[in-house]
């Protein structure tokens, strides 16, 4: 039994304009970093029950400041939900 399920041609045109928008990802997405698979492997996965845990604590530490010690930037994890929501669609 023969399968053939990929019968692929890209014009020249094509694999250009995949190239363009390739470098403009690149350059519009600078701000990312690279991670070993040792770093992933050892990241916290953020499922939905932690997800919603982080927004309550976004929100509580929005409107008190002076829990957390001061050099934590809660700015910054508000940053970072917002860019979670922006990414995410």
């Amino acid at each position: 039994m023969s399968q053939n399920l990929i019968d692929l041609q890209l014009p020249a045109e094509s694999l250009a304009a995949i190239d363009d928008a390739l470098n403009v990802l690149e350059s519009h997405l600078t701000a990312l970093i690279a991670l070993t698979p040792d770093q992933r492997r050892q990241l916290t996965k953020m499922g939905d029950k932690s997800e919603a845990f982080c927004r309550q604590a976004v929100h509580v530490l929005s409107e008190n400041p002076g829990i957390m010690p001061r050099n934590f930037e809660v700015a910054n994890l508000h940053r970072d939900l917002t860019a979670l929501d922006a990414l995410r669609p």
